[in-house]
């Protein structure tokens, strides 16, 4: 029985990684019959905005003023100054703060200071994966199909913090539940450290609650504070950056809620839908309905996941809000869906009807292949539109489950 379900295991990881890896291999192909074409969307702009996220934010933090810059706006400094801190080192490399962004691309240094950035990321998300695969005891072949994916390619590409947010989110879903206390605390600052950077994985912090381990809890605040609050004074102006953050994330939610661009969300594509089949004005009303409706759904699912004794239910009712509930959730966010596609695996074993399934969405999620429609990249519709369909479904099935527990008792 053993030996079975070992081989049932090791029969989903080959599985997954067989599919991604030939769509990879489909995708090269493609690529070398016609480089400029449709493939190259894999990457943002079809590489026409190299690296973007990471050269910008050089050139916005260069002088230490990153919240007053005036490069690119305030609504394109919308963070936490601690991810801000943790680039200053690049921007020190050259003198970006006079430099454009073609400029960037032309000079030998900032192409070089973009690898060293993309080497250690990488290295530090591949770690904190190695980890998780670890402890749910799966093929570390997995690895493959995660490092080959559409989604992992993109964000790479991008030079966001994304992927070292996502390997602190990792790491602590790896050891937040060790016997070993070192590793616990480890855990806890990478929760934190994850959320700092990128706010929204301080959702994995319900399952501290869940286990009700208030002492870490007060541990997370206490240390959140200080990350919060004692990288101001590194910049220019220190506190008096505040109300300007306040200003600049109000900016970033106006110039991004309805624009057209790889990401996850309904309410922006809701928002043109009616503009296009209806009328302009209401539009804009729509757009609030979907998205207050999609956060009560997030919500609720926090809820569930407090309620749910099932481990994987429990972390993916966690994850899928850490997507849809932002207004701005850029395709790269897809990266924080890695533990899910870990377990998968093991979930397989257990309940063979909904690891079919997943097994299905996670092929389908990290296949590399771009399929266009005019100005729209489907397969970024797709993952984005199974992501939200998988979301659904956890959410019935949790409610089944719960119920029949309740039953039982």
């Amino acid at each position: 029985m053993k030996t079975e379900k070992l081989g049932n295991r090791t029969f989903s990881v080959y599985l997954i990684t067989g599919c991604v890896l030939l769509s990879y291999i489909i995708h090269l192909i493609l690529l070398c019959r016609n480089p400029s074409g449709s493939q190259l969307n894999i990457f943002f702009g079809s590489l026409k905005d190299f690296f973007a996220d990471f050269f910008n934010v050089l050139r916005y933090v260069a002088g230490r003023d990153v919240y007053f810059n005036e490069i690119g706006g305030g609504q394109e400094s919308p963070y936490l100054p601690l991810s801000y801190m943790l680039l200053y080192p690049f921007s020190c490399l050259n003198n970006y703060g006079s430099m454009s962004l073609s400029d960037c691309w032309s000079s030998r240094i900032s192409i070089m200071s973009v690898f060293m950035y993309t080497f250690f990321s990488l290295a530090v998300f591949i770690h904190a994966l190695v980890a998780l695969i670890k402890k749910y005891n799966v093929n570390k072949i997995i690895l493959l199909p995660i490092l080959l994916s559409n989604i992992v390619l993109f964000s790479v590409e991008r030079g966001n913090l994304v992927i070292i947010s996502a390997a602190g989110a990792f790491y602590f879903l790896a050891f937040f539940d060790s016997e070993n206390r070192m590793l616990r605390y480890f855990a806890l600052f990478m929760l934190v450290f994850a959320s700092v950077l990128k706010f929204y994985p301080v959702i994995l912090g319900f399952l501290l609650l869940k286990e009700k381990r208030y002492k870490d809890i007060l541990y997370c605040i206490i240390l959140g504070v200080l990350l919060t609050i004692l990288p101001f004074f590194f910049f220019k102006r220190g506190l008096m950056n505040i109300p300007l953050l306040l200003s600049n994330l109000k900016l970033h939610y106006e110039a991004y809620r309805y624009g057209i661009f790889p990401r996850f969300g309904v309410s922006h594509l809701f928002y043109h839908i009616v503009r296009k089949l209806l009328n302009n004005e209401i539009g804009p009303t729509v757009y609030i309905i979907t998205q207050i409706s999609i956060r009560l759904i997030c919500v609720f699912s926090v809820f569930l996941s407090y309620k749910t004794k099932d481990e994987f239910l429990s972390l993916a009712l966690l994850i899928f809000p850490i997507l849809f509930f932002p207004t701005n959730s850029g395709y790269y966010c897809g990266v924080y869906l890695m533990p899910l596609i870990v377990m998968t695996p093991n979930l397989f074993l257990k309940n063979k009807k909904t690891g079919i399934i997943f097994i299905i969405y996670s092929i389908l999620c990290l296949q590399c292949i771009q399929i266009l429609f005019k100005i729209f990249n489907l397969t970024q519709l797709f993952v984005n539109f199974f992501t939200l369909l998988i979301f659904v479904y956890v959410l019935v099935i949790t409610l089944l489950k719960i119920k029949a527990d309740k039953e039982v008792k």
